[in-house]
């Protein structure tokens, strides 16, 4: 984009109408954006969005009929590449995750079509069966991350396992030990710190180790 320029993004959610709701936060650089306005033909500008100086809030309690959510317009104040200027505000008070109908969350990411449309795909793995017959890695997501990261895990009964992530070169980056439930479970890892570069990481369950790579952007 250039400066003086003025565009849309439109936030999809690829098969919306299999999830039972969902929420998500749009962040923007304030210095390098200047926000115009929305429109959604779906959810309500009052009930279902909050809007703030750099960022839009979205939630919703029903299945979208369409996968197009929201259309924000925007005017650049500097060039630049739009991936740089506009992302999800996920944070503590809001996760950017959709429901399926049995309930369970499914984090969100944001990825780029042709310009200028911006996009929430459903890259996330099918509905877990809630109690496998041992622990399973569903994922990563996002991979590549820049700020944090979130590894899945389907687990066959509640446990604590310990996760470890080093670099390339086997130095400890990451140990943890969190606590997961029976079924799908989703581990918000924070990478923000992290050199660019590929990680490994082990998942050690009760049935054995899950392991994985993160990539750092």
């Amino acid at each position: 984009i250039t400066a003086g320029e003025e565009f849309s993004v439109t936030l999809r959610l690829e098969d919306a109408d299999v999830f039972a709701g969902g929420q998500a936060g749009l962040w923007w650089n304030a210095a390098a954006l200047t926000y115009l306005g929305q429109s959604s033909e779906q959810l309500d500008a009052d009930a279902n969005f909050r809007l703030g100086t750099d960022y839009l809030w979205m939630a919703w309690g029903q299945t979208l009929s369409a996968n197009d959510i929201v259309r924000v317009s925007f005017r650049a104040e500097t060039d630049g590449e739009l991936p740089d200027f506009i992302t999800l505000a996920d944070d503590r008070r809001l996760a950017d995750e959709v429901y399926s109908k049995a309930l369970v969350a499914h984090p969100l990411h944001l990825s780029w079509g042709d310009a200028p449309t911006a996009e929430a795909p459903d890259q996330s793995p099918p509905a877990a069966d809630p109690a496998p017959e041992v622990a399973e890695l569903l994922g990563v997501l996002p991979n590549p991350a820049r700020t944090f990261t979130r590894i899945g895990v389907n687990s066959n009964k509640a446990q604590r396992v310990k996760l470890t992530v080093t670099d390339l070169n086997g130095r400890l980056i990451l140990e943890a030990s969190p606590e997961v439930q029976a079924g799908e479970q989703w581990i918000r890892v924070e990478v923000q710190d992290w050199p660019a570069g590929t990680y490994l990481f082990q998942l050690q369950t009760a049935d054995g180790p899950l392991s994985g790579r993160i990539i750092r952007q």
